[in-house]
């Protein structure tokens, strides 16, 4: 399938680029940047999406949050899939996201990487049964020293799958007059090349229970983005996350697997 990449000449779009070129089920047709005058060969190159009429079949975003607007309006008149990657969206971003996913199938992924996914999922199910107990929960990242967001992305998404199940816990990322009961903290460091690491640790007074994620190569985040690219190009309208992908793949049992128990996707 044709494949649209914005941000293709930054340090994710050109990753992207390069495995796309690896790949069997990918033709790059469509690239944006704001450094359109660098030739990329054998592709249409363009700083802006506005106005735009040249139709790919799935575009993946790993440009700025600046893009959004832009992004979404070629998105819905192109009728184009669409994957974004990009992190620090605004309120009126977000919200210009979900109206967006009315009219076309969009994947949220703060972070793309498969390993991510399920540290997100694990993080829900821990909440999920520890909260019985009373346990308190903290989410931890560190980032290289260029990254602007913080709490990352991927931070604010399992905050959010902890939610989705604990709705009275509230988040905090300071402790001016100590922890509090129901207290969901988060906290963020910016370090030195640190590509990326995110923590979920579970706690009573007697114990502390921790999953940790942690990317050692850039590249795991542009082949996950070419897993959503798969997986949504098809797609009805809709908002997606690339734990969907993972319900997906549970629903897809191979014949002679019924009597596999799996959990979000994964055997155990």
């Amino acid at each position: 399938m044709f494949l649209g990449i914005c941000g293709i000449l930054g340090k994710m779009g050109s990753l992207v680029f390069e495995c796309a070129k690896q790949s069997k089920d990918f033709t790059v047709n469509l690239g944006v940047d704001k450094r359109a005058e660098e030739l990329v060969k054998g592709i249409f190159l363009t700083y802006k999406l506005k106005n735009l009429n040249y139709k790919t079949n799935v575009l993946i975003d790993f440009s700025s949050r600046e893009m959004t607007q832009e992004l979404l309006e070629y998105a819905v008149r192109t009728k184009t899939p669409l994957v974004i990657g990009t992190t620090g969206q605004t309120t009126e971003d977000l919200i210009a996201i979900h109206n967006a996913a009315k009219e076309i199938p969009i994947m949220l992924c703060p972070n793309t990487s498969l390993g991510a996914a399920y540290l997100i999922n694990s993080a829900k199910e821990g909440a999920q049964y520890f909260l019985d107990y009373n346990y308190e929960i903290d989410i931890s990242e560190t980032h290289h020293s260029q990254k602007k967001d913080a709490p990352s992305g991927t931070a604010l998404a399992i905050a959010n799958a902890i939610l989705s199940v604990a709705p009275s816990l509230k988040q905090v990322t300071s402790f001016e007059n100590g922890r509090q009961s129901g207290d969901l903290s988060i906290s963020s460091r910016r370090l030195g090349g640190v590509v990326g690491e995110h923590e979920v640790s579970f706690a009573s007074q007697g114990e502390i229970i921790s999953i940790k994620h942690r990317v050692l190569d850039k590249k795991v985040f542009a082949l996950g983005s070419l897993e959503c690219a798969r997986f949504i190009a098809f797609k009805s309208p809709g908002l997606y996350t690339i734990s969907d992908m993972f319900d997906f793949k549970k629903a897809q049992t191979p014949p002679g697997h019924n009597n596999v128990e799996q959990t979000n996707g994964f055997s155990k």
